[in-house]
């Protein structure tokens, strides 16, 4: 049971995910019904599969928000800013609620926040425009009340997979709930029944014909089967406007018509003209009834679009536990490591054969690599609804109108270094809504719009990956910075600093401009932790502002933490690796070239090149010694020539942590093994520019 509620756990916060991202669209568009019905849908599994499962706080709370929202989507309320701020408070709610053993005050608090949900529906015409009430006649209440309570009978078909057992449904708790929406008669049949011997208790070969009578819209019918309606196939006609049982030789007709084998819904036309309203099958989910104007699907054409639908659907994802994908990446990296070794033996016994398969394996291993990395990068999409929120909640908080603008939420990224850069981004989102951002009056003196813009934008940069968030608020005050670090003791009054540098104090630990604490800021504690995270992840972070125009925060980071391809080059007799996405091309050089370069500027196929000399002495300690080849490395829209000795092709390279000897050089970002044994370290291309450039 245990693995089950695990397994309910991670499918509810995927809801919870949808559910936010549903409201926050919702939000900008109060009367769209298919984001009502979302919600509702969402609230309505919550509420089912909690019960299943033994959350029962967790569906009885979820139970009056189906409720609430059953009352939007019939048109009964409309939705306002009260109904919505609610829902983002009981989503808040609900994630308390969804583990094995919630805290006993949130059990609690569903209680008081269920005794709101009355006053939500309270609004009269008399209240503000925004949250009032459609206004009814009262003969169209009686009629909606009239065909609210008119009973109607359908046809409904559910051939569950062969498998559903297997995924933990029981189609028996589906049928129960079928049955207790009305008036119900259940016809089972058994096919393609295997032999006794090959015959699985586990697999499922019955399917069920019903026609039910009832008062339930078909979308409540449809939520009966909405956790197998990606795998079964599932048909709902409705045959009469009236409830068909209130006679008795219509009961007795169906008996007879359900107990042939091939009935189908065409044979209980009889009973009215009507076409069919919903035919919904594992790819096709049909929302709106069809127009008049809709083609005629024959029982031919369904079945052959049915068995097609089947066969898409059954191509589709998994989940995967976490803890298996990082052991996966571990065994990966030994396995490069070893192909490294086997082709350092081969060479090194000129065997021919030995050789060509060291290059097969080569091959294989890379794949293997690279489909292994694949599994493991992550969207910067999944976080969107996180920072989306929380610029909701806090340009509400602080009373100012703030649009968020992204871009590029495509790139990729580890999912380790996702999981971890989530915090420092919403700690520089919170800072540019509450530091950054104008109040609405400062805005309008300054001739700003009175909405203000945050935008995230993210890109792709040779080995690495860009995050920029950028804001159109006040800026940074640099004399005012100056002044705060005066006062506590980071630099002298006489200390003169470039921009740049009086920036960079905003990463000193404990330091803050902000005279009055609140719960966003003021506390000193903010960018030196960001600048500690980022670093971490072996990422970057710089800061450019503008006063009055606005600020800019780059975040550098590379694109996974385990495994990269890789260049070997060697400096004098030691060997380095330069990551292959950050190099450009390969220039030979000539003899005593680099000696005639002037202020490290060099022309390179008509083009001004500065370089930096790895074989000067400077970069290893060694004495200088002629470099032959100058890599050109992609960096910041420009290129930057690295001087080397020797050029030895590409690698594959599993990166490895630094001793803590070398963690002060900033311009490694790791090392790895070599096939024979010895250790190369990894160039971190970008710091290493940034460090020979000061």
């Amino acid at each position: 049971m245990e693995d089950y509620q695990a397994a309910f756990i991670e499918e509810a916060n995927d809801f919870v995910q949808i559910l936010e991202e549903s409201l926050l669209q919702l939000e900008g568009d109060r009367q769209n019904p298919e984001i009502i019905n979302e919600i509702f849908r969402i609230m309505h599994s919550l509420k089912g599969s909690g019960a299943m499962f033994g959350f029962d706080d967790l569906s009885s709370y979820t139970h009056h928000l189906e409720s609430l929202y059953d009352q939007v989507r019939r048109g009964e309320i409309l939705i306002n800013r009260a109904i919505i701020d609610f829902t983002f408070e009981s989503v808040d709610h609900i994630k308390h609620l969804i583990s094995f053993q919630p805290d006993e005050k949130y059990i609690k608090n569903s209680q008081s926040l269920i005794k709101r949900i009355p006053g939500l529906l309270m609004a009269t015409e008399g209240d503000d425009k925004d949250i009032q009430r459609p206004i009814k006649s009262i003969n169209t209440e009686k009629e909606a009340q009239q065909k609210k309570d008119q009973k109607k009978s359908y046809f409904i078909r559910f051939r569950p997979d062969t498998d559903i057992l297997k995924d933990g449904t029981n189609p028996l708790y589906l049928i129960d709930e079928l049955v207790a929406m009305g008036t119900c008669i259940v016809k089972a049949r058994a096919v393609n029944i295997p032999d006794f011997n090959r015959l699985d208790p586990l697999d499922c070969f019955i399917s069920w014909d019903f026609v039910l009578a009832t008062k339930e819209d078909p979308s409540n019918i449809e939520d009966v089967f909405i956790f197998v309606s990606g795998t079964s196939e599932i048909e709902i006609k409705e045959i009469a406007d009236f409830d068909i049982f209130e006679k008795d030789e219509n009961k007795a007709k169906l008996m007879a018509l359900l107990a042939c084998p091939d009935v189908s819904s065409s044979d209980l036309n009889e009973f009215s003209d009507q076409q069919p309203i919903l035919t919904r099958t594992p790819d096709l989910i049909a929302e709106e009834e069809p127009t008049e104007e809709a083609e005629e699907v024959t029982p031919e054409i369904q079945e052959k679009s049915n068995l097609s639908s089947t066969k898409k659907m059954r191509v589709s994802t998994v989940r995967v536990k976490a803890e298996n994908l990082d052991n996966m990446i571990n065994l990966v990296s030994e396995l490069v490591t070893m192909q490294a070794r086997l082709q350092n033996i081969a060479q090194e016994n000129g065997d021919l054969e030995l050789i060509s398969f060291a290059e097969n394996f080569q091959k294989l291993s890379r794949q293997f690599r690279d489909l292994s990395f694949g599994m493991r990068l992550v969207p910067i999409q999944n976080l969107y609804i996180k920072f989306q929120r929380l610029v909701h909640d806090v340009s509400k908080e602080l009373d100012k109108d703030v649009d968020f603008v992204t871009e590029g939420l495509e790139t990729e990224l580890d999912k380790n270094v996702i999981e971890h850069i989530s915090e420092p981004i919403l700690h520089i989102l919170r800072n540019s809504l509450d530091h950054g951002i104008e109040s609405k009056e400062t805005r309008q003196e300054l001739n700003k719009p009175e909405r203000a813009t945050i935008q995230l934008k993210a890109h792709y940069s040779g080995a690495d990956v860009i995050i920029q968030v950028t804001d159109d608020g006040a800026g940074i005050d640099l004399e005012g910075v100056r002044h705060s670090a005066i006062e506590k003791g980071l630099i002298k009054a006489t200390t003169k600093l470039s921009s740049k540098e009086i920036l960079d104090l905003l990463f000193e630990p404990g330091f803050s401009t902000k005279q009055d604490v609140s719960n966003l800021s003021g506390r000193g504690v903010g960018m030196d932790v960001v600048k500690r995270k980022i670093e971490e992840l072996r990422g970057s972070v710089e800061l450019h502002s503008e006063k009055e125009k606005g600020t800019v925060i780059k975040i550098r980071l590379p694109l996974t933490l385990s495994m990269i391809d890789g260049f070997l080059v060697k400096i004098r007799e030691n060997s380095f690796i330069i990551p292959l996405l950050a190099i450009d091309k390969i220039h030979e050089l000539k003899t005593g070239q680099l000696d005639k370069a002037f202020n490290h500027i060099i022309k390179i196929e008509d083009e001004q090149v500065p370089f930096i000399n790895l074989m000067n002495g400077s970069f290893d300690g060694f004495q200088d010694k002629p470099a032959k080849y100058l890599v050109l490395i992609n960096f910041e829209n420009k290129k930057v020539g690295l001087a080397v000795n020797e050029v030895l092709g590409e690698y594959q390279v599993v990166l490895k942590p630094l001793g803590h000897l070398l963690k002060t050089k900033d311009y490694f970002s790791g090392a790895t093994i070599m096939g024979d044994g010895k250790v190369a370290l990894v160039i971190d291309t970008n710091k290493l520019i940034q460090q020979f450039a000061k």
